[in-house]
């Protein structure tokens, strides 16, 4: 059986260095962590930090329905399916991405999805899934910390 998928892949805005620093600044030194080309951020323990985990872990979380929005500092937001894993979208991007999930809204959505209890940061969750999607697919790590042990 196929995993549904959602058709919108967000356009990348922001560099990759910007997305290191601004992991960085959060304090996400003190483990294991990769950052895709897209800001999808895994938070992998070292004994399971491979290629291949990482690879199911970024399947298992594109097909997660539910995710939390968490406000971050500087206007940046994490989308949040899991533990495991979030979306950071950094505040230099939100607007042009929100105009952007306007014009393909229903393209954000799983074939039959409906919110029932939709709060105002749907949108900004709708844009880290889609950006998740596309990390799922594409696979392009741009940065891998691994914390030194103690």
């Amino acid at each position: 059986m196929e995993n549904p998928s959602i058709s919108w892949r967000p356009e990348k805005l922001v560099s990759d260095q910007a997305l290191v620093d601004a992991m960085r600044s959060y304090g996400a030194g003190k483990g294991n962590f990769r950052i895709y080309e897209n800001g999808t951020v895994l938070f992998i323990k070292s004994e399971f930090d491979t290629d291949a985990d990482a690879h199911r872990c970024l399947e298992e979380l594109a097909f997660s329905p539910d995710f939390k929005v968490l406000p971050m500092k500087n206007g940046n937001f994490f989308v949040s399916p899991h533990s495991i894993g979030a979306v950071l979208i950094l505040a230099d991007e939100i607007g042009r991405q929100l105009e952007a999930l306007n014009i393909h809204k229903n393209g954000a959505l799983y074939p039959e999805e409906r919110f029932f209890l939709a709060d105002e940061n749907l949108p900004i969750g709708l844009v880290g899934r889609a950006k998740l999607c596309r990390d799922s697919l594409e696979r392009n790590l741009v940065y891998h910390h691994e914390a030194v042990s103690q």
